[in-house]
């Protein structure tokens, strides 16, 4: 069998045809067996192949969160009739939803007066010596008079973002 061969398989390949003379039959079929089993391998994996993706159940919808972030609580620390110290805090409320948010702004004079009051009365309360802040005991009062006034589960959690403890420098 003489099959003329112009440097590319009949396939139009060129993918090791190029022998012209005795090696030709043999190169023509091992070409032909190349094209024949991309052909087998292109059917398998684009048509016969099975889609074993799953299908994925809708996600449901995030959980978004409400904050209301409070003004800075500047809280004194009177001991012995005297001003030891100042707390300031950095709190933010999250709410349970965008609905109580929107009441709490109309309480919020009310809300900053009672938490004020409670952080007062926590510091008075404290030994003369104490240092530093007890951030749990703070979150726990504040969590316990914020639903006393916004209503109950009103707030879900208390977020502190800062505590800041300065000394009293009274003037001389």
């Amino acid at each position: 069998m003489n099959i003329a061969l112009s440097g590319v398989c009949a396939a139009g390949l060129g993918n090791g045809c190029w022998k012209r003379e005795r090696d030709e039959t043999r190169n023509y079929h091992r070409c032909c067996a190349g094209v024949a089993g991309r052909w087998v391998a292109a059917t398998w994996f684009l048509v016969l192949k099975e889609d074993t993706t799953e299908v994925k159940p809708p996600e449901p919808e995030p959980i978004t969160a409400t904050f209301l972030e409070l003004d800075a609580l500047n809280v004194p620390v009177i001991q012995d009739g005297k001003i030891q110290r100042y707390i300031l805090l950095r709190v933010t409320l999250d709410m349970r939803d965008d609905e109580v948010r929107t009441s709490a702004l109309s309480y919020m004079p009310k809300l900053r007066d009672k938490l004020f009051n409670d952080l007062y009365g926590y510091f008075e309360n404290l030994p003369a010596n104490a240092q530093g802040v007890n951030i749990k005991a703070i979150k726990r009062r504040m969590l316990r008079t914020s639903n006393e006034v916004l209503g109950d589960g009103a707030v879900q959690k208390i977020l502190v973002q800062g505590v800041f403890e300065r000394p009293w420098k009274g003037s001389r």
